[in-house]
């Protein structure tokens, strides 16, 4: 073969994908986005060819992916890591399933690959450097196709359908058929691919609901939230003043965005003390006046007692104490209690340490990383009017496909950390695909004029004023 074909093979696959990719309504190009990169893979001889061309795939599909991250200069470390390590995991099944063709056939081969592929998907849930953003199982949430699959397979499920569908169309290409089997058997393919569906609906009814609520979600700008940050108190009065421009006293909830509240130069949140901060009796008295529950995001610390550092994401103080900090949100119930609950799935390199847990904490490096976290423990539910509300920070949503059927709403905390459209709403699609694996609906509040909320069916309500917004949320 050609180092011209063997390009036109790779780049082929790299387009199809980021055309069928979110937030791209293109899903259909997915199930043929693999053909031309595995036609090329299962010609090769040599298994570390094999490897090596999809390795090139995967890396130029992320470089050109997230090119706006790049120019932007967002963490740019751990793009980078990224980047170059993210294809080398992705690549593996491909290389072990050259290596079953060598040895037992193409057909062995075919059959191999989409089952490897999904095992790599899920041993990425499971590792300390686990980044998930390009499982295929998340890429069909805004596709009807998809929708009576999830409830029943979930975005594994549907990952492995999808790679299937490319590995069986591939082995018809490889394979010496005539010109008539060959569109025999991609009709047939086809005629199953559009029929599976059918065969969950049964399994599709919609949830009864057992109530119905009013969230007013608080959305500032980036601006706003650049003007104030590190400034508790400028926090606190952006929040209040917003709240001010109306009445919300019949709303059932308030909720804020990610890491709104955090001062650590300043003023930093203990949880040691947390009920006796200042900024917390404040949230307190807006709660009771309003006679509403709130839900915010907050950069909280936790004072330790020790001789040494306790673990690898611990820092000291000047003063020689020592202190973990966690990504978390702030619950102020109806009872005017306040409750917390930190983010358990952190992204590798930029939020925590990966592989912290066989580091030594004495002879960790220093500096620290400034912005690593302690990882949550499991979060329960908060409780709002005996409805049962489960809270995530950003990313970690992504791992709550099998969240709990006992929660009533799923409430999904963000700050468009990227700021990035594009990223915005891959997000979106992602969360309409946990939507339709746990029947739980999901409210994302966050900046600008990005929060929304998705209903059972997989259905957006978006945002449409920076400021307030009055979510109707059917549960």
């Amino acid at each position: 073969m050609s180092e011209l074909k063997k390009a036109i093979l790779i780049i082929g696959s790299v387009l199809l994908l980021l055309m069928g990719w979110p937030p791209s309504n293109l899903n259909y190009l997915l199930f043929i986005a693999f053909i031309p990169i595995t036609l090329l893979c299962f010609k090769q001889e040599k298994a570390i060819y094999s490897f090596f061309y999809f390795y090139l795939f995967f890396f130029l599909f992320l470089l050109f992916g997230n090119y706006g991250l790049f120019i932007d200069g967002f963490n740019l470390k751990a793009l980078v890591i990224g980047l170059f390590l993210i294809p080398f995991l992705w690549s593996l099944p491909i290389l072990f399933s050259v290596i079953i063709k060598q040895k037992l056939g193409i057909g062995s081969a075919l059959i191999a690959f989409p089952i490897l592929y999904t095992l790599q998907e899920l041993f990425q849930f499971h590792w300390d450097l686990s980044f998930i953003w390009y499982h295929l199982g998340f890429s069909m949430g805004n596709f009807k196709w998809a929708s009576p699959l999830y409830p029943i397979l979930g975005p594994f499920g549907v990952g492995f359908i999808i790679i299937s569908i490319n590995s069986l169309l591939s082995f018809i290409l490889i394979r010496s058929f005539s010109l008539k089997n060959r569109l025999g058997y991609i009709a047939t393919t086809l005629i199953i691919l559009t029929t599976t569906p059918h065969f969950f609906k049964i399994s599709n009814k919609e949830k009864i609901r057992k109530s119905k609520l009013e969230i007013c979600v608080f959305s500032p700008s980036s601006k706003q939230v650049e003007n104030v940050e590190n400034n508790l108190r400028g926090q606190m009065d952006l929040f209040i003043s917003t709240l001010g421009s109306g009445d919300y006293s019949n709303t059932d909830l308030i909720v804020g965005p990610e890491a709104y509240l955090s001062d650590l130069k300043n003023y930093p949140l203990f949880i040691n003390n947390l009920d006796s901060l200042g900024p917390i009796i404040e949230l307190k008295q807006i709660s009771k006046q309003f006679d509403t529950p709130i839900l915010i995001g907050a950069i909280l610390v936790e004072l330790i007692k020790a001789d040494d550092f306790p673990s690898t994401t611990a820092k000291k103080r000047k003063n020689g104490e020592y202190f973990e900090i966690y990504n978390a949100s702030l619950f102020i119930n109806a009872e005017n209690k306040v409750e917390w609950r930190a983010k358990e799935y952190l992204l590798p390199v930029s939020e925590f340490v990966p592989f912290n847990s066989i580091i030594n904490a004495s002879w960790f490096p220093s500096p620290r990383m400034d912005k690593s976290y302690k990882v949550g423990i499991k979060n329960e539910p908060y409780k709002l009017n005996n409805l049962r509300i489960a809270s995530s920070i950003c990313y970690e949503v992504l791992y709550k496909s099998d969240l709990n059927k006992n929660v009533d709403l799923h409430i999904v905390l963000s700050n468009d950390w990227t700021r990035q459209i594009r990223t915005i709403n891959q997000n979106i699609t992602y969360c309409q695909s946990i939507v339709k694996s746990t029947s739980i609906p999901i409210l994302i509040s966050t900046l600008n004029k990005s929060s929304v909320f998705i209903n059972l069916n997989g259905d957006r309500t978006n945002a449409n004023k920076i400021g307030l917004n009055v979510f109707d949320v059917s549960i």
